[in-house]
């Protein structure tokens, strides 16, 4: 009964450490890029079977009840099939439970790609051969980014430019006659 129990505690200490100290998704950013330039991060609201929470769980639980089920007077036998049994269903609860909240997961994140093809009003001069800065719309959030000239030309303020492409964490514009 020893073992159940102390498997049951280390479960819980790790299931409540990784609730407290981690997460179990992976992100793959696309090596060499900046922090602030574009990146597909995938499918962030996936979690695994294999996930620590989801393991932490099953070991505790099938402790737990491997405990509970030896206290009975069940032989060690029948005390690991109850223990697998209930373990693999808490942990299949777990893992139902985390898709749920990562699923639920919001992202304030939008890629300067998004931005491309749409109209801004530039707020700040953009320079010949310089950096300016640019106000826009995009996915309903008014968002400022910096910005250059697609043709190396000064464009003043106020004037509408159109976005042509992206560079990493800058616009590259062109002016709306």
């Amino acid at each position: 009964m020893a073992i159940f129990i102390s498997l049951a505690i280390a479960g819980f200490i790790v299931l409540g450490g990784s609730f407290l100290f981690g997460h179990d998704t992976d992100h793959d950013a696309e090596p060499g890029l900046d922090h602030d330039s574009d990146g597909d991060s995938g499918d962030s609201s996936s979690v695994s079977f294999f996930s620590t929470k989801v393991i932490a769980a099953l070991v505790m639980a099938f402790g737990a009840t491997g405990a509970i089920a030896k206290f009975y007077n069940d032989d060690f036998v029948l005390s690991s099939i109850i223990g697998l049994g209930s373990g693999i269903a808490f942990a299949l609860l777990m893992l139902l439970m985390l898709k749920l909240f990562y699923k639920q997961q919001a992202s304030s994140i939008i890629p300067t790609n998004a931005t491309v093809g749409l109209t801004a009003t530039v707020v700040i001069s953009i320079s010949a051969h310089g950096l300016g800065e640019v106000g826009l719309t995009v996915r309903d959030e008014y968002r400022t980014y910096s910005a250059r000239s697609m043709n190396n030309q000064s464009i003043n303020k106020d004037r509408k430019v159109r976005v042509v492409d992206s560079n990493g964490p800058e616009l590259v514009v062109e002016e709306i006659n």
